[in-house]
């Protein structure tokens, strides 16, 4: 393996080789999938980047200041009722259990996306065809919360990919083939990179996890086009830089009591005057640039270990802490520091976000500790903070040897999800989590490579945990809305047209008014949206994408990219391509065990069958699995394929799902713009189990009726926004035939 610090560069040819399930972390690298022709897309260049156009997403925050504000204003208030799946995109995870957590990065009309295990998958928008799948070939990797990866970056015809294995890597935007990796930091002693890179000018720049591990945490800058190191700053300052013992202060910067024994801290300072170099300090998330100011805004993690403070004296800079680097050197211009000597585990997780108050800019910060922090963008002062945002108990309570419950706890407030700000509405949008922790406190030595937190954390069992979006206002602080939601763990989206797009856990993917927080839309996805949406523009219309593939935090597990638009659903026929399997003739039907349909039925090509002396008929419905995509029925989307049946016929149905994503059948009233959720079946069991949340890839499942009243009807996926996105069939019951047909 290349040493950290040096880079390798390779030649055009692409890594070969099968994905490989191995202990916890390996994978095998593969370019499975198709790879691009020649590129016809722009180079995404550094003025690109500091001036995004408007439908395009070309960072993880869209913009340099972490928004997540997209300009375009298609989808309102008033339309997002007909907002449908335009597309379901399937994502190749490397092992079962994967999951997704990657913001898409969409650009010349191609996205980009990662999954769990770093898996990077470039898809063609314009033909939903998958250009080039890359999985690196991980050597020893020991992330301390799941094997995650939160997107990638793009820029001079290269896409930029951070590694469980403590990599940074650069493919080829074009065929997916590496171009050049360098080893950030020793992976053995738990250094990994799960942020999205971020590329300033020339520079590609990335930060480490592994703050529950004896590290030192640092933010690194290469030369983007050669992978050559260029500057690293240090979370944790050494005795030249400073040292980390910092003030010595009593009080969070907000006036609360830490309870800390000082008299201690500075009479053990000489017995750990060594902390410094297992002091933690991890980067998780993507910092903000402002290119005005030359700075990058950083949040920086816990200390390690996180609950046990005796061994680490001091305030243990710059842990807890937004950091201000100049971009060019790597210097540090001010630190602003939420929590000294944290032994709560509130690091600040989630990513910077710059907006402007007036003449003068700030920097929002969201924190475990549920608040927001408002800075000076210029001197990092604190201007405010924000009322809070989740229940608070125990904040500062020492962990002891018998525990302590504090709440929100280390994995709630505002954790990873990322905000979102609205120039429209001059709101910040905080996804929240009220999770009560036990904490507990005891010795534990540091140990290359092992866990390393100086105690435990568990979840209170008699308490359900619960998330907020709250709206907040960074001119006062003060909270203009707020709901209360299942736990969320995904990121927001704000739009210039007044919506708010928030993924959850438990497969709904919801639209709200941004101005006022009132729900309006939602689609079930069929698995956790653990992943923050996106909002781009192609051929003049706008869409909303987001990955619902599930991760550690949810039950369901998936793997889909959903493209949402406006439009879709109101009946309009596609071109119909021609078939030459539309003839009646008596082939007889595959038999596996029980024959389906019968051997003696007529079968009508691929999907129709039928008894003439006995008038059945059999038909069949299998969801996906075809080049229509995730939300066809038969290979046909949006009422494409009409079955047309005798009056008074029995009517059998054999359902079968080939996609990755929960699907139904259910026989309603012909009703075009077709509703987001069907209604009722229109004729008695003329619907499959569990109808409204659909039956999980690889199911099947029967039904049969007798069509006993003549009319128009559509068999419709009943999944919530499935059937409005296209996922359904015409069937004509009529008087007027003697047998059935399809066209």
């Amino acid at each position: 393996m290349t040493a950290p610090g040096t880079s390798r560069v390779s030649d055009r040819r692409s890594v070969q080789g099968a994905v490989v399930a191995l202990l916890l972390f390996a994978t095998t690298a593969n370019l499975a999938g198709q790879h691009g022709a020649a590129s016809t897309t722009s180079p995404i260049t550094a003025e690109r980047l500091e001036h995004p156009a408007r439908g395009e997403w070309l960072q993880s925050g869209r913009d340099y200041a972490n928004q997540r504000y997209s300009p375009l204003t298609q989808i309102t208030p008033r339309n997002v009722a007909r907002l449908a799946p335009r597309s379901v995109l399937q994502l190749e995870l490397p092992q079962a259990g994967a999951g997704a957590e990657a913001t898409p990065i969409v650009a010349d009309g191609r996205l980009y996306v990662t999954s769990d295990y770093d898996v990077v998958t470039a898809f063609d928008l314009r033909t939903n065809r998958r250009l080039w799948r890359y999985a690196p070939k991980l050597g020893i990797a020991k992330p301390c919360c799941g094997p995650v990866n939160r997107g990638v970056a793009l820029a001079f015809g290269l896409v930029f990919l951070g590694t469980l294995d403590s990599r940074l890597i650069a493919l080829d935007a074009d065929s997916g083939t590496l171009r050049w990796e360098v080893v950030n930091s020793d992976p053995d002693s738990g250094y990994s990179i799960t942020m999205a890179p971020l590329v300033v000018g020339d520079r590609v720049i990335v930060g480490t996890s592994g703050g529950e591990f004896a590290t030192r945490g640092n933010v690194t800058a290469y030369a983007a086009r050669t992978g050559e190191r260029l500057w690293r700053w240090y979370a944790i300052p050494s005795p030249e830089e400073g040292g980390w013992w910092g003030r010595w202060t009593p009080t969070a910067p907000t006036g609360e009591n830490l309870g800390r024994d000082l008299a201690r801290e500075h009479s053990d300072s000489g017995r750990y005057a060594d902390s410094w170099r297992t002091g933690g300090g991890p980067v998780w998330t993507q910092p903000a640039y402002d290119p005005a100011l030359g700075l990058l805004y950083v949040a920086v993690g816990n200390p390690a270990p996180s609950n046990d403070g005796r061994s680490r004296p001091g305030d243990n800079l710059y842990t807890a802490s937004v950091v201000a680097l100049d971009v060019a050197t790597g210097k540090m211009r001010w630190y602003f520091q939420a929590v000294p000597h944290d032994v709560w585990d509130y690091d600040l997780a989630n990513p910077p976000v710059i907006v402007r108050d007036g003449s003068r800019k700030i920097v929002l910060v969201a924190g475990k500790t549920g608040w927001v922090y408002m800075l000076d963008a210029v001197t990092g002062a604190l201007i405010r903070r924000s009322e809070s945002f989740v229940p608070q108990r125990n904040l500062f309570a020492v962990p002891t040897l018998e525990g302590v419950v504090t709440a929100p706890g280390p994995a709630g407030g505002a954790n990873w999800p990322p905000s979102a700000y609205s120039r429209a509405t001059g709101l910040v949008y905080v996804l929240g989590l009220h999770f009560p922790f036990t904490l507990t406190r005891k010795d534990a030595e540091a140990r290359k490579g092992e866990f390393w937190i100086g105690g435990d954390q568990q979840p209170v069992a008699d308490e359900a945990a619960y998330g907020t979006i709250t709206a907040i206002r960074p001119s006062n602080g003060t909270i203009a809305w707020q709901r209360r939601t299942e736990p969320l763990w995904s990121g927001g989206l704000v739009t210039a047209g007044g919506l708010l797009f928030v993924g959850q856990t438990d497969g709904w993917f919801r639209g709200y008014d941004a101005s006022t927080g009132q729900p309006l839309w939602e689609f079930f996805c069929g698995a956790g949206v653990n992943a923050p949406p996106v909002s781009f523009e192609r051929d003049g219309q706008q869409f909303v994408a987001v990955v619902a593939a599930g991760s550690r935090y949810s039950d369901l597990h998936g793997s889909a990219l959903l493209v949402f638009g406006l439009g879709a659903g109101t009946g309009k026929r596609l071109p119909t391509a021609a078939r030459a399997d539309t003839q009646p003739t008596a082939r007889a039907a595959p038999n596996r065990g029980m024959a389906w349909p019968p051997q003696s039925a007529l079968r009508v090509g691929r999907f129709l069958s039928y008894s003439a002396a006995d008038h059945v008929v059999w038909i069949d419905v299998e969801a996906g699995g075809s080049d229509a995509g995730g939300l066809s029925f038969d290979g046909a989307v949006n009422g494409e394929r009409t079955f047309v049946v005798p009056l008074e016929w029995r009517v059998e149905v054999r359902f079968r799902n080939r996609d990755a994503a929960p699907h139904s059948a259910r026989v309603v009233a012909d009703a075009r713009p077709v509703p987001l959720v069907p209604g009722p079946s229109s004729f008695a069991g003329a619907e499959t189990e569990s109808a409204g949340t659909g039956l999980a890839a690889g199911r099947q499942g029967f039904f049969r009726f007798r069509a006993d009243r003549p009319g128009e009807f559509l068999i419709a996926c009943a999944v919530p926004g499935h059937a409005a996105g296209g996922m359904f069939l015409e069937l004509v019951v009529s008087a007027d035939v003697a047998v059935p047909s399809y066209r």
